[in-house]
């Protein structure tokens, strides 16, 4: 037994050095800027959630939202450990937290929950509409990378930037499409007993 227990601690060891290894050094591909932009954007704004944020489990998190799979935590479980965040980000700042003691600690918080509270309920819902432009492990680093206080791939001006530039892509595609499915409409409708096209264009 002790064998196969040191074993899978090898395993674990040499997966772990080569997930390590596999991150991104350099962003070649839009879905690699995008992605890592999106990281970077999600990271300053849950700069003071890094101490009690696991990354892997909110990673895990926003792959089953994507995947449309049911939620790894409940609503219920999810409520309680935004509340126990929440004191636990109070007592950090310095705040005063109604109803504990002044100097008391406040519950411990399970960065696991926090993960997986985050990756469904707040972060994984918003990018839905992305789901299939986002490279998961590249965000996740840029994650963990900005929420650790490292130095991103992107600064948060060129983060913006890139995400500016993609938004501004993205929208210009969608008109383009909606035109091409007016046209295409357009086309097989004057096609129709009764319907009069006018030389504008216009039909009724």
């Amino acid at each position: 037994v002790r064998g196969a227990a040191a074993l899978v601690a090898f395993t674990v060891s040499v997966l772990g050095g080569n997930l390590s290894a596999q991150e991104k050094t350099t962003l070649t591909t839009e879905r690699d800027k995008v992605s890592y932009a999106i990281g970077v954007d999600v990271g300053t704004s849950l700069q003071p959630v890094g101490p009690f944020l696991d990354i892997a489990a909110f990673e895990r998190a926003l792959n089953n939202t994507f995947q449309g799979k049911p939620p790894l935590i409940s609503e219920a479980e999810a409520q309680a450990t935004d509340q126990v965040l929440r004191m636990n980000l109070a007592v950090a700042e310095g705040a005063q937290v109604p109803g504990m003691a002044p100097g008391s600690k406040p519950p411990a918080v399970d960065k696991s929950k926090v993960g997986l509270f985050l990756g469904t309920y707040v972060v994984g819902q918003s990018l839905l509409p992305f789901k299939d432009e986002i490279d998961t492990a590249v965000l996740a680093q840029a994650l963990r990378t900005t929420t650790s206080g490292g130095t991103p791939l992107l600064t948060a001006e060129q983060a913006k930037e890139e995400m500016k530039a993609y938004l501004t892509k993205r929208q210009g595609a969608a008109g383009q499409r909606n035109r091409d499915e007016g046209a295409r409409f357009l086309a097989e409708n004057k096609t129709k007993k009764g319907v009069i096209t006018t030389p504008s264009g216009l039909q009724y």
